[in-house]
């Protein structure tokens, strides 16, 4: 269901190769055994990822597809905004309107288990990114942006706007200080 969505992102990606390829579609095998709720074939997965892959890469699926991100939903703009990490911004801000919830829905939902993918991986890689950061302070944020995106999968499911913006907020405030802190990291390269 996803392989448009999956194409249009490697195309896009700053990164190219096999390699990546595999990875995006290791991260939807992740997001769907989470969405099976399937924690212990979700952890395995995301180790395979984490031996491969740089946090930072990963974190980049976040982006929008113009910025060579995973985006939302098989076709560019059918969801606005086109990105995970702002499109969950907007929803922490403002309740989406009832017609744009059931309309996307299921692209809203399958981006927010795709953040629980990552988050995921970002927890398999919690020593080595906690180097001068607290390892505890990052288990935590991760452990709370897997479940705030898993909240938000299941409120868009239900299509409950109030119940999304709820939930939005949650994932905005345990994305922002890994996303924080990632960037930080980048910027001393």
């Amino acid at each position: 269901m996803y392989e448009r969505e999956l194409e249009a992102a490697l195309e896009a990606s700053r990164l190219a190769g096999e390699a990546l390829r595999e990875a995006y579609a290791r991260f939807q095998k992740i997001a769907d055994a989470l969405e099976k709720k399937d924690s212990d074939q979700a952890k395995k997965l995301a180790e395979e990822v984490a031996k491969n892959h740089d946090l930072e890469d990963v974190m980049h699926l976040f982006k929008p597809r113009k910025d060579k991100g995973l985006g939302i939903g098989a076709k560019a703009g059918a969801v606005k905004p086109d990105g995970i990490e702002l499109k969950v911004i907007a929803l922490a801000m403002n309740e989406p309107p009832k017609k744009e919830l059931e309309e996307s829905s299921a692209d809203l939902a399958r981006a927010a288990y795709v953040a629980a993918a990552i988050a995921e991986v970002a927890l398999v890689q919690t020593e080595e990114k906690a180097k001068g950061k607290s390892p505890k302070d990052w288990k935590n944020w991760a452990e709370g942006m897997r479940q705030g995106a898993i909240e938000l999968a299941d409120a868009a499911k239900a299509k409950k706007p109030a119940d999304v913006k709820k939930a939005a907020e949650k994932k905005d405030r345990e994305m922002k200080p890994m996303i924080e802190k990632e960037a930080a990291g980048s910027a001393k390269k």
